[in-house]
């Protein structure tokens, strides 16, 4: 007894798809399940369309979050150039000016050192002016002692050092920032 051919079905179940329905049933049935299916798949869609969007917008929220903190941080991260270089400028400076200050603080140990030489440490890379005010800096600790105010405000706002208190505070001042102490 011959047998009936068994019905076809798709890979993932027992459905079949809407060809295959149409390749069995006569060609009027046929045309009028496409038609519904043509009237009735826009409503789906547009009954499917905000309920999707709102699970795509939840689904994409934690990737949102995560690239906007990824974007912060690149930010950040183009800082670090110009952070590294003020950094190597910053250490330079204060070893020039450590090795300026070691020299400098000898020269009130004894008779006659107010009279040596001051070395004058760079200052962001970049020497103390030989004129401030259309006065010569002084060059020794005697010769910062008498300068006049508007010179030692000068290398004082160069060395961006406060300029509060009397003549004598901002002197001292200076030459504790030079190295020199107890004069």
């Amino acid at each position: 007894m011959p047998q009936a051919p068994a019905p076809e079905s798709n890979e993932g179940g027992s459905a079949l798809s809407l060809a295959a329905i149409t390749e069995r049933v006569p060609p009027l049935v046929a045309q009028e399940i496409q038609q519904a299916a043509q009237q009735v798949q826009p409503e789906i869609l547009q009954t499917l369309q905000p309920i999707l969007a709102a699970a795509v917008a939840q689904a994409l929220e934690p990737l949102t979050q995560h690239l906007q903190a990824t974007l912060e941080q690149l930010q950040a991260l183009q800082q670090v150039p110009r952070q590294l270089q003020e950094l190597r400028l910053l250490v330079r400076d204060r070893a020039a000016c450590s090795i300026a200050r070691n020299r400098n603080s000898v020269l009130c140990m004894g008779p006659g050192k107010e009279r040596v030489p001051l070395r004058w440490p760079q200052h962001q890379g970049k020497p103390v002016p030989a004129l401030l005010g259309g006065k010569r800096r002084p060059s020794t600790v005697k010769g910062v002692m008498k300068c006049s105010s508007s010179v030692i405000d000068g290398i004082l706002e160069f060395y961006d050092q406060p300029l509060l208190g009397s003549s004598e505070v901002r002197r001292k001042r200076l030459l504790e920032y030079l190295g020199v102490y107890s004069c």
